[in-house]
């Protein structure tokens, strides 16, 4: 029986692969150091953690490679368990991505009005660019998506019981959420943020005319 990855463990390997690549980062200078017999471990622990706070630190916190840059600076620079391959990485990603159909992409159409292309969604959308194969959202359209999927089911209560304007809502909220069919929590969230990037890329566009 072949065995799946779901998108939790698919978030788990793409981190295991990239910490693999700052541990092999810290790895092969440790071993440049070490070659410098002037170095003792406190100076090699020291030139470790600029090395890290230099180019990895405005992205991941290095108490998490506290350890590892402990035992490099002794001079154990022997490598952990194998590892999942860069290539390996990006079969599983497309094999994932295209069985559950997610895509959370969003695109800059044009800035003046601003549009917006959503590939997940481009079935609801009422515009088509102009070489007529992509489909665009404009911006009044788009910022409204992006609220639906950020936003829990309507309940009446939102509306101080206007019937008429809550079944409003929950038709345009089952709308979206019923044509995002494989879609978590994380997926739609992901989704409106990149709707939201679109339109300030496409308005930070417009800006520079």
């Amino acid at each position: 029986m072949e065995m799946k990855t779901t998108k939790k463990q698919l978030k788990r390997l793409i981190k295991e692969f990239y910490s693999t690549d700052i541990e092999n980062y810290l790895r092969d200078n440790a071993a440049e150091y070490h070659r410098d017999p002037s170095l003792d471990a406190k100076s090699i622990r020291m030139l470790l953690m600029d090395d890290f706070m230099d180019n990895i630190g405005h992205a991941e916190d290095i108490r998490s490679y506290q350890e590892l840059i402990n035992s490099l600076s002794i001079g154990d620079l022997q490598e952990g368990s194998m590892k999942i391959t860069k290539r390996q990485l990006r079969r599983i990603i497309k094999e994932t991505l295209l069985r559950e159909g997610v895509d959370t992409d969003a695109h800059v159409g044009d800035h003046d009005p601003i549009t917006v292309e959503i590939p997940a969604l481009e079935t609801i959308a009422t515009e088509e660019n102009f070489d007529g194969k992509k489909v665009w959202h404009g911006q009044y359209d788009a910022v409204g998506i992006a609220e639906i999927l950020e936003e829990d089911e309507p309940s009446i209560e939102d509306y101080g019981y206007d019937e008429d304007k809550h079944e409003e809502a929950l038709d345009k909220w089952n709308k979206i959420h019923g044509m995002l069919d494989g879609f978590d929590h994380d997926d739609k969230r992901e989704l409106a943020a990149n709707i939201r990037s679109a339109i300030k890329d496409a308005d930070d566009q417009g800006h520079e005319y």
